[in-house]
């Protein structure tokens, strides 16, 4: 590689976004240097696009990313080779602390050094690094893969692993009922999750053309929330009973409220979505206690949950394309951040070649 210098994307505030041409970071003995291929934007960069968010600037986005190793530290360990086809984790490697050695690397005291170690590779820049041509990390935050996978598809391992760090904490058993509330990029991500425990998967969502969607990547049941009442047709679809696990792919009082009167005795609530501003609610405390009813949260993903990801993705075991809407240029990526805000678009992904 002969490159010394990469175009990066900089949220300089709301509605703002310069290119700049700064050093490719230098290579540490332990780290891999990418080439960026693929990154999509998420929820997170269209919050620093509209000024919602609550990350400072300026910052580089991007944290849903792939593409293609370039460099290779002398002490890196995993038998990386220049060419490799990668998807990039984000945040700590892991490490020796009391989290790590649990698998839990999400909760990591370490995270943070490690986030400022890269700071600093960054001449001071925060941010998350994946709108630019390169990205270095540690050899720990990257999975390999084996196939000729599009990289605008294998830039979907971070949210799909994120739907099976929430679905792993949930005891789903072969043909159980589950109700996915919701049938946005993180519901349908939620869908093709669901659908590899061998259970029944039901959506309930309020638009049209995103229930024709939840049917592509492979719900069971679709209900349109504004034909009928979807807490009488889940019950009509259990016999009576309710399902046994709720996600709720919207957040917000009123869909969580729905979703706890959608359960089964002993049924599971996944409060998969925040919502803004965070609502608060008022539960039936003891209806709670004698239905055994169980209220879970989930955020983010540890690595494990990012390495399967990649693999499904890869083997072919899952089909993120209904996920995307469509990918642009890296050029473009102030029409794409526009396209990504709106209400009824999917993923957006941006391509570096």
């Amino acid at each position: 590689m002969t490159d010394e210098r990469m175009k990066q994307a900089v949220f300089t505030g709301p509605g703002e976004l310069d290119f700049v041409e700064i050093d490719i970071p230098q290579l540490k003995e332990n780290q891999v240097l990418v080439k960026i291929k693929g990154c999509a934007i998420c929820t997170v960069e269209q919050r620093l696009w509209q000024g919602t968010g609550s990350m400072p600037y300026p910052t580089v986005g991007g944290h849903e990313a792939a593409g293609e190793v370039v460099a290779i530290g002398e002490k890196v360990r995993q038998g990386f080779e220049v060419g490799d086809r990668v998807v990039l984790g984000v945040g700590s490697d892991g490490g020796v602390d009391y989290y790590s050695r649990r698998g839990r690397t999400l909760d990591s005291t370490l995270g943070w050094e490690v986030y400022m170690e890269y700071v600093e590779q960054y001449g001071g820049m925060s941010g998350m690094w994946g709108f630019g041509e390169y990205r270095v990390l540690n050899e720990g935050e990257l999975f390999k893969v084996e196939n000729d996978i599009p990289f605008e598809e294998l830039a979907l391992a971070e949210p799909l692993s994120c739907a099976i760090h929430g679905m792993n904490k949930m005891n789903i058993q072969i043909g159980d009922d589950v109700v996915v509330i919701g049938a946005g990029p993180m519901g349908l991500m939620n869908i093709i999750v669901a659908r590899l425990t061998g259970a029944r998967v039901i959506v309930s969502e309020l638009q049209p053309e995103r229930l024709e969607r939840a049917r592509q990547a492979g719900a069971h049941e679709l209900i349109d929330a504004n034909e009928v009442d979807p807490i009488e047709r889940v019950k009509e679809l259990t016999s009576g009973r309710g399902a046994n696990f709720v996600i709720t792919a919207v957040g917000g009082k009123a869909v969580t409220e729905q979703a706890l009167q959608m359960l089964d005795k002993r049924g599971e609530l996944m409060l998969f979505a925040a919502a803004y501003p965070a609502p608060t609610l008022e539960f039936d405390l003891n209806k709670i206690h004698h239905n055994a009813y169980v209220v879970r949260g989930t955020a983010g993903k540890d690595h494990n949950d990012l390495r399967v990801a990649a693999k499904l993705i890869d083997q072919g075991v899952v089909d993120v394309k209904p996920v995307i809407e469509t990918t642009l240029a890296f050029t473009d990526l102030t029409q794409a951040l526009d396209l990504a805000c709106k209400s009824d678009t999917y993923r957006v992904v941006v391509k570096m070649d």
